[in-house]
């Protein structure tokens, strides 16, 4: 019985892991310029706290709300204009942006 288990074991490593990149809609933000294809440093620095869960994406009581995102994963974000999807790189970069009129119906207004 032991070597069944063995081998079992030994297929189940051997297999390649699987990867599937998923796609996160971060709630409006009217601050972004939303450049493409990197991401500007405003929109940089909105999504890497939307991804960390703090400044105004922080959980009950300001409490840290970490979104668990891994390299290939696709976000997108608005303005109120526009929304630009962006890839989260290995090194914590934000790339491969493309940005298209939003066409949300109407779309969300930004304060002033």
């Amino acid at each position: 019985m032991k070597t069944f288990n063995l081998i079992l074991l030994g297929i189940a490593y051997s297999l390649p892991a699987a990867s599937f990149a998923a796609d996160w809609l971060v709630q409006q933000d009217c601050s972004c310029i939303l450049r493409t294809p990197v991401a500007d440093s405003t929109t940089a620095n909105d999504l890497n706290q939307w991804h960390a869960g703090t400044g105004q994406y922080a959980g009950f009581a300001g409490a840290p709300a970490p979104k668990d995102i891994a390299p290939g994963d696709v976000v997108t974000i608005c303005n109120g204009s526009y929304c630009a999807q962006y890839t989260y790189g290995k090194d914590g970069s934000w790339t491969n942006g493309s940005a298209k009129p939003e066409t949300a119906n109407p779309p969300q207004k930004c304060n002033p």
